[in-house]
């Protein structure tokens, strides 16, 4: 594993815990989330993990239940949720 992918890690955590605080918030607002939108580093991440076959069918990039967008807008650490 290299130092990278180490940092990479661990930013996708902290973003995934940050991505999941909000949601509940957003729940107990009972406000309806339909997509994260995540840094294009992260969103690269999370493709390469799922299944490069899935998504050459045409099925969206889910994490958590919800469609992930890449957001070329948002620095490294920040999302949004829609």
């Amino acid at each position: 594993m290299t130092r990278d992918t180490v940092g990479m890690d661990i930013g996708f955590i902290q973003t995934l815990d940050n991505v999941c605080s909000e949601i509940n918030e957003a729940a107990g607002d009972r406000r309806l989330i339909s997509s994260v939108h995540v840094p294009p580093r992260i969103y690269d991440f999370v493709a390469t993990a799922k299944s490069r076959q899935h998504l050459s069918r045409g099925n969206p990039l889910l994490l958590l239940g919800l469609d992930l967008v890449r957001d070329e807008d948002l620095a490294p650490g920040q999302f949004k949720i829609l």
